[in-house]
């Protein structure tokens, strides 16, 4: 049985679902995303809540939403200029989550750039406590920054 958190992990997913219409699209780069369950099992062993959080190679930005979820303070999203179409469906996504989840202040916790997500690591002013995660393809998916 699912849990409170996991729940609103889980409804992310469907409000990002429901906004693309399952469309995947032409993603440039790697792709691939983690199921709900492990992404909570993930955040939940971080306490993301109150945390800055990173996602470099964002795609439509399924991690911010739940980051921003279980409480996530800001989160900062970043994705290469030819999947623009990404960065439009997570607009539309946060839109919906800040009513389906009542909190309106995720419309700004939330930021989401298009550029080469190789050079998004020169970022200093995230110079706090980061864990860095890898997924399968050995790429760098997401920071969290305490």
């Amino acid at each position: 049985m699912a849990n409170h958190g996991e729940l609103k992990v889980q409804r992310v997913y469907s409000i990002v679902r429901t906004v693309c219409d399952n469309a995947h699209g032409n993603t440039a780069g790697f792709y691939g995303t983690v199921t709900p369950h492990s992404l909570y099992k993930i955040f939940s062993e971080l306490d993301v809540y109150g945390s800055k959080f990173v996602d470099c190679g964002a795609g439509k930005g399924i991690p911010m939403g739940a980051a921003m979820a279980l409480g996530a303070s800001r989160v900062f999203g970043f994705e290469l200029p030819e999947n623009k179409a990404n960065k439009m469906i997570f607009d539309a996504a946060l839109n919906r989550m800040a009513s389906k989840l009542h909190d309106q202040s995720i419309l700004h916790r939330a930021h989401f750039g298009l550029q080469d997500i190789m050079k998004v690591f020169f970022i200093t002013s995230f110079n706090s406590f980061c864990n860095i995660f890898h997924n399968a393809l050995n790429c760098i998916p997401f920071k969290l920054i305490q």
